[in-house]
């Protein structure tokens, strides 16, 4: 078994192809705080990831099987880190 993976979870480099899955988690969570993501301003970033999180910066996901239940985030950029976009599906 390797470091990332503890079946049936796996903990992954995000990858386009899981983008809709992270958005629809990440709406359902805001609901709950009656929130609302906002893809066009505050949000924006989820529709770049790979641009946004590039390295030394980071964006990863936990898979149980190949649905999105987690995700978390490290942005660093000019002397900052930053732990962002850490959100547990409730399900």
């Amino acid at each position: 078994m390797s470091a990332n993976n503890f079946e049936p979870y796996k903990f992954v480099d995000y990858q386009d192809q899981y983008q809709d899955q992270l958005i629809e988690m990440l709406r359902k969570i805001y609901a709950e705080y009656d929130q609302v993501i906002e893809l066009d301003s505050l949000d924006a970033d989820l529709l770049e990831i790979k641009t946004q999180y590039y390295k030394p910066s980071c964006f990863k996901i936990l898979l149980d099987q190949e649905k999105v239940i987690a995700s978390v985030a490290v942005k660093i950029a000019l002397g900052k880190i930053e732990l962002k976009r850490g959100f547990v599906d409730p399900d």
